[in-house]
């Protein structure tokens, strides 16, 4: 391996980037002091809002030519996504188009990629937020239309069958929403009056700020606080968290080698 890209949705908040996919890419190069490293984003709309901003951000494609411009022929590309959804259905396809440009490519797997994963994501979400009589913990992730938006649902599934009933997940845009958890939360799952609202994302960006945490009346938190339920939120993006960084590193030392 000669050659790093580390692959990024992106975020527009500064202060988040610099705690979560910052420290995912400083982590990558203290681990590898001396290899050429590249960052790309996958995002357009990121892209264009930090242009405006004066910050030139790469895409995947911009980054793959620019390490080839410095002679590397063997690159490792590791994608910070939390799930291998659409974006990652993408990377893999632009890296087929560049397969006669290396001698090899490398593609680690996205945070959540197999059982062995979700339970070791399930360990550090299930040790940073104990559990608490009468509490209940509430997860908010992305979600999406492509067919491993099922994790969200067996992640959920995973924390009943290990004991933790009181985390629930759900998702902005994908299948299982906040009337889902609603639902649960009426059920005999609960018995809870305080709820802690944290993200189940990689960065506490707009989602966390608004969708979740906001003012607005359709925000989780509105939404929650009208149902009874005391809220409280952590404003704090899963890639703050080391053992989730961690499992970042992991993947990129077991990535495979992509075939022609």
């Amino acid at each position: 391996m000669d050659g790093i890209i580390v692959v990024s949705f992106g975020t527009s908040n500064q202060e988040t980037w610099d705690k979560t996919i910052g420290a995912v890419e400083n982590d990558i190069k203290a681990e590898y002091p001396n290899i050429t490293l590249l960052t790309a984003y996958t995002s357009p709309t990121i892209r264009n809002i930090w242009e405006k901003r004066g910050r030139k951000l790469f895409s995947l494609d911009e980054a793959l030519k620019k390490i080839i411009q410095l002679g590397c022929k063997k690159i490792v590309v590791q994608p910070t996504h939390l799930i291998p959804g659409e974006e990652f259905d993408r990377i893999k396809e632009t890296l087929y188009k560049y397969l006669s440009s290396f001698e090899d490519i490398k593609l680690g797997n996205p945070l959540i990629s197999d059982k062995h994963d979700m339970e070791y994501v399930n360990n550090v979400i299930t040790q940073r937020y104990k559990y608490e009589e009468g509490k209940a913990v509430v997860l908010m992730g992305h979600g999406t239309k492509h067919i491993c938006d099922s994790i969200y649902n067996d992640f959920d599934r995973m924390c009943i069958s290990k004991g933790r009933a009181d985390i629930f997940v759900g998702t902005v845009e994908g299948s299982r929403t906040i009337s889902h958890i609603l639902e649960d939360l009426n059920k005999e799952r609960n018995k809870y009056k305080i709820i802690t609202l944290a993200p189940f994302m990689l960065v506490a960006g707009e989602h966390a700020l608004n969708d979740m945490a906001g003012d607005d009346e359709e925000s989780w938190k509105s939404i929650l606080i009208k149902q009874g339920y005391e809220v409280n939120e952590i404003i704090e993006g899963m890639g703050e968290l080391i053992s989730i960084r961690n499992l970042y590193l992991k993947h990129m030392k077991d990535a495979k080698t992509l075939n022609k």
